[in-house]
């Protein structure tokens, strides 16, 4: 019995290492992003319709990674898609704001 839960704790530690990292990998793509079209002084809605395919591999490996963290938790894969899918759009939706706030401040993010 210990050592399943062992196991189940080990599974979860694992799930959310590769959560953490890939967060941060499609973060610093969305980042990156938002710099080089700051620096190009791209229109916010330009920059709104070339944000997804920049940084749409980062964004695949970020759902596969909230999709098994949440699967080892228990969540169901339906639950799973549904929370990839409002995080990630809540990182989009962010950064596009935020992109616009920069835009209309005449600064970049640090």
């Amino acid at each position: 019995m210990i050592s399943l839960a062992l196991a189940s704790m080990l599974v979860l530690a694992q799930a959310d290492a590769g959560l953490s990292q890939a967060r941060r990998a499609y973060g610093d793509c969305l980042n990156r992003a938002v710099r080089s079209h700051l620096d190009s002084k791209t229109s916010p809605s330009t920059f709104d319709r070339a944000l997804a395919s920049a940084c749409a591999a980062k964004a695949a490996a970020y759902r596969s990674a909230i999709m098994a963290s949440e699967k080892a938790a228990g969540t169901s894969a339906a639950e799973a898609e549904e929370l990839a899918g409002m995080d990630i759009e809540d990182l989009e939706t962010n950064t596009k704001d935020l992109y616009r706030l920069h835009m209309e401040q005449g600064t970049r993010p640090e």
